[in-house]
Order: C-alpha cells, then sequence, then structure tokens
C-alpha cells in the first residue's frame, strides 16, 4: 500500500457559548477517547505510539488521563513533537517523549498500542501512515478516521489479529457531547449510532459522494 506523505494538520477545535454563559472547548479526539469510555476493551496505563496529525495535544491529554503510563508522540516535525510531549509531560505524571518520522519504527516496535491521527486512510488520502510489515497481532491499534470506517490500516490490523478501534466512534461521541452542551438536552446515542452507520453504508453504495 502506498504510505502517506504527510503526517501534519490543523487544530480541530470547536468553541460552543452554553447557557450558562461559560465558554467550552470541544475537541473531537478528547471527546472520542472519554466518551467510549473504553467500553470497547481499550487497555490503559500502557506504552501508546501516537502518529500526529490533527490537535495532538487532545489525543495525548486524553490517553495520559486515561491511565496511559508512556507515550511516544510521532511528527515529520521533530521540534513540533518535542513541544508538545514537554508541554504534556508538565501537566502528567507519564513518561512522554516527541519523535520524528525516523524514530516510528523503533517506538512502534515498543509500544502497546498505537492510535492514528493523521488524514491518511480518508476516501481523498488512501494509503497508510506507515510500513504495514511494523504492525504485530499484540498491539491494539486505533485509527480516527471515519470516512471510511474500515481504513487499510484498521483492516490489515484486524487481519493480523490486533484488537482496533475505529473512528466512527469519535464522530458519534463528538454529536453527541456537542448537542448536549448546545441545547442542555440528554441525546439518543443509540439512535445516532444508527443514523451514522446508515450515512457510512450509504456511502459504500453511493462512491460518488467521496469525490
Amino acid at each position: 500500500p502506498r504510505t502517506g506523505s504527510s503526517l501534519s494538520g490543523g487544530s480541530a477545535s470547536l468553541t460552543f457559548a452554553v447557557s450558562a454563559g461559560w465558554l467550552r472547548s470541544v475537541t473531537w479526539p478528547a471527546i472520542f477517547w472519554g466518551a467510549c469510555g473504553l467500553t470497547a476493551g481499550l487497555a490503559v496505563g500502557v506504552r501508546w505510539l501516537m502518529i500526529d496529525g490533527a490537535s495532538p495535544s487532545a489525543v495525548a491529554d486524553a490517553l495520559l488521563r486515561l491511565g496511559t503510563a508512556e507515550l511516544t508522540i510521532v511528527d515529520l516535525d521533530r521540534d513540533r513533537a518535542e513541544e508538545v510531549a514537554q508541554s504534556l509531560a508538565g501537566r502528567h505524571a507519564a513518561v512522554v517523549r516527541g519523535v520524528g518520522l525516523e524514530g516510528l519504527e523503533e517506538a512502534l516496535a515498543q509500544s502497546d498500542g498505537v492510535v492514528q491521527c493523521t488524514p491518511i486512510g480518508m476516501h481523498q488520502h488512501p494509503g497508510t501512515p506507515f510500513d504495514l510489515g511494523l504492525l504485530r497481532p499484540e498491539l491494539w491499534v486505533a485509527d480516527i478516521v471515519y470516512r471510511p470506517l474500515e481504513t487499510e490500516l484498521l483492516a490489515a490490523a484486524r487481519a493480523l489479529g490486533c484488537r482496533t478501534l475505529h473512528g466512527g466512534h469519535m464522530a458519534v461521541s463528538q454529536a453527541a457531547d456537542t448537542f448536549q452542551l448546545i441545547t442542555g438536552l440528554t441525546p439518543d446515542i443509540e439512535r445516532m449510532q444508527q443514523h451514522f452507520q446508515n450515512l457510512v453504508e450509504d456511502d459504500q453504495v453511493r462512491p460518488e459522494r467521496n469525490q
């Protein structure tokens, strides 16, 4: 498979004014990990590798809040990865390090799981962010991409026997949290998940929508 050429991206946070007059920043990776509550069996208190792409601080902060003991952030821009790691290390009782792309293979070999946070794998950006030969069956593999839900990375990981988590959980959790913040009402998560699944299936039968 083609390996993506870019691992950098912009921020993905939204700020809403709620009825009490407070401002709250809602960042989708944090909502993803928090709202999932690790119900899919995602392990914590272990060593994670995060491939940076969008809002790296949010994903990393969520993983650390959930008990990750060691976190390595990989970015094409090593200085950026190290800056984010240093900032997070000052707020969490965990080992956080930043490395460039050249350090990915070694970091992945020492990790229990990997979180893919780049656009690579989307319909418009097919491919994988790293050599699939680096995967091994005991790894956890999570991908924040949700169009499609089954990215090349997740398909390969699952075929190898890895435990996986797709980006659909993130998309639904983000929408539910945002809805509750704006309206003060409790959303019907199951109904939202079903609607999301219908949208995904529509994408599959009408591929022209992804062009």
